[in-house]
Parts: C-alpha cells; structure tokens; sequence
C-alpha cells in the first residue's frame, strides 16, 4: 500500500464515520480498510497535522514546516520538511471539505494539536497575524514513560534554539 492509498482510505473512512468521532474511530476504520498498523499511523498523524493547517490557514497564522518523529523511547527517528513528507502532501490534497464534505472536515480538523494550541492563543489574546506554530512533534510508536520524558527533553532543547536563534540582538 502507498501513502497515497492509506490517505485515500482515511478520507473514505472520515466520510462515512457517524459525528462525533474518535481517533479510535479513525484507526479502526482504516484497520478495517486493510491499512497496515504503521501506515495509519502515518496517514492518521499527518493528515491531522494537514486538516489542522487547512482549518487555520485563512487566519494567517505561520507555520512550522519541520517535524521530528520519536520511536517508543523518545528518540529522533526522523526528521523533515512536511512539505516533502508523502502522508502530509497526499493528505494535503485528499483531506479537505470538498473532497470528504464540510462536517467531517471541520470534526478531524479540530482533534489536531495545532488547533487547539491556536486557540488557546487566541483564547488568552493573541492576534491569528501574530502567531507561528511550533514544529510537528510526533511519536511513531505508542512512547514508554522513560520515552515520554526524553521526547520532552529534546522539544525543550529544539525550542529553546528556535527562540535563541530568533531572540533581538543588542546593538
């Protein structure tokens, strides 16, 4: 199966899911469509991170193209640019409201980690024109509590570099 499958499964499966749904919901739909266990992972993660982006999008929010994935025991197992991930861009094109229909789009589009940080902003009085999202920080592999708390230490650190980077210089 191609990412491009697996994400054409998800958009089938969010078509047909009665509101409200779960993520239990989604992966056991794509089971159910035959997507192997890894793979709907993928497909579920990124186009999250996909519908999220599309949802916010009009309120010119900027976003972080990087993402870094872990393993179980928090440690980087992959880096990129989601403009160059094949789930993130087949779920770009596949995972929108005219392709799965208004209602399940803005229902996936809402369980995304973006959207929900985004608001929080907003809810505390950040203007959308003002904000830039952090890189997609994703586990690949249901993380252990030891993995957890590595996963967290390396956000810290890579997080605290964007901000050095980006900090006003003295003159």
């Amino acid at each position: 199966m191609t990412p491009i499958q697996a994400i054409e499964s998800l958009a089938d499966v969010l078509r047909i899911l009665p509101s409200p749904f779960t993520e239990d919901d989604v992966y056991a739909g794509l089971e159910a469509c035959g997507v192997p266990t890894a793979m709907a992972d993928r497909a579920y993660k990124f186009a999250l991170l996909a519908a999220g982006r599309q949802f916010l999008g009009p309120l010119g929010i900027t976003f972080a193209d990087d993402y870094v994935c872990f393993d179980a025991a928090g440690s980087v197992i992959e880096s990129g640019n989601v403009t160059e991930e094949s789930f993130f861009l087949a779920a770009w094109e596949r995972v929108t409201p005219s392709e799965i229909g208004a209602e399940p789009f803005r229902e996936f589009a809402l369980m995304s980690a973006d959207v929900n940080a985004v608001n929080n902003a907003l809810n505390a009085g950040s203007r959308p024109q003002d904000l830039k999202t952090a890189p997609a920080f994703l586990f690949l592999e249901p993380p252990t509590d030891a993995g957890w708390a590595r996963a967290q230490d390396v956000v810290s650190r890579y997080l605290a570099q964007m901000q050095a980077k980006h900090a006003p210089r003295e003159t």
